[in-house]
C-alpha cells in the first residue's frame, strides 16, 4: 500500500508539472470546479451521475473478473470499455480533443464503441450469463440514440430540446449498463462458485494396507 500510495503521489506531481508547463494553474486541477470557477454546486448533476454509474460498473466488473472462473473475458473487455467511456464523458475527449483539436469526425469514435459492443455481444453469445445476453440491447439502444442526436442532423431538428434528450438518453443508457453488468457479473460469480469450492477442497489419498485404522460413525 505504501508503494502504491507513493506511485499515486508521483503520478499526480508529474502530471501537475506537465499541465503547469502548458499554462494550467494547479488550482484548476485540484480544486472542486464549483469552488474554482464560482458555478452552482449542482452544475453537471446528471452528467456526474452518469460518470458515477460508469465508475461503479468498472469496479464491479474488475472485481468479479478477478474472482470468477466463468465469463472472465467478456467482463474484462466490458471493464476496459466502461473505463474508456467514463474518461471520455468526464473530459469530453470525443468533443474537445478528438473532434475540435484533432479534426476527426465523432462518428469514428462512436463506431469504435459500437464495434466494442458488438464484440461483447459475440463473447456473451459464446458464454452467456444465466441472466441472458439480450439485456445488453437496452443500454445499447439508449446510447445509440444519444450518439445519433449528438453527431447527426437530429440535434438541429430537435432544437433546444436536443441537449436534454441527448443527455437523458445517455444517463439512462449508463444506468442500464450498470444494472445489466451488475446482474451479469453476479451470475458469472455464482456460476463459478462450485468450481472454486471443488478446487479449494483438501484431498486425502489413502493407500490400501496402510497403517492405522479408520473409524466410521
Amino acid at each position: 500500500m505504501i508503494v502504491f500510495a507513493l506511485f499515486v503521489l508521483c503520478a499526480m506531481y508529474l502530471s501537475s508539472m506537465v499541465f503547469h508547463w502548458n499554462g494550467v494553474e494547479l488550482n484548476v486541477l485540484v480544486r472542486d470546479p464549483a469552488a474554482q470557477f464560482g458555478i452552482p454546486i449542482y452544475a453537471g448533476f446528471f452528467s456526474w451521475l452518469g460518470v458515477f454509474a460508469l465508475v461503479a460498473t468498472t469496479a464491479v466488473l474488475a472485481m468479479c473478473a478477478s474472482v470468477a472462473t466463468r465469463g472472465r473475458r467478456p467482463m474484462i473487455v466490458a471493464a476496459i470499455l466502461t473505463a474508456a467511456l467514463a474518461l471520455d464523458d468526464s473530459f469530453m475527449f470525443h468533443d474537445a480533443v478528438w473532434s475540435e483539436r484533432w479534426g476527426y469526425s465523432e462518428l469514428l469514435i462512436y463506431g469504435f464503441y459500437g464495434l466494442m459492443v458488438l464484440l461483447l455481444g459475440v463473447m456473451l453469445s459464446a458464454e452467456p450469463p444465466s441472466t441472458g445476453a439480450s439485456g445488453l440491447l437496452v443500454p445499447a439502444a439508449f446510447l445509440v440514440g444519444s450518439a445519433a442526436i449528438d453527431a447527426t442532423f437530429l440535434s438541429e431538428a430537435l432544437g433546444w430540446r436536443a441537449i436534454w434528450v441527448e443527455d437523458a438518453l445517455k444517463m439512462t443508457g449508463f444506468a442500464s449498463w450498470l444494472f445489466y453488468w451488475f446482474s451479469a457479473a453476479r451470475a458469472y460469480v455464482r456460476a463459478s462458485e462450485p468450481a472454486a469450492a471443488d478446487r479449494d477442497k483438501p484431498t486425502f489419498a489413502m493407500r490400501e494396507g496402510s497403517a492405522g485404522t479408520v473409524a466410521r460413525s
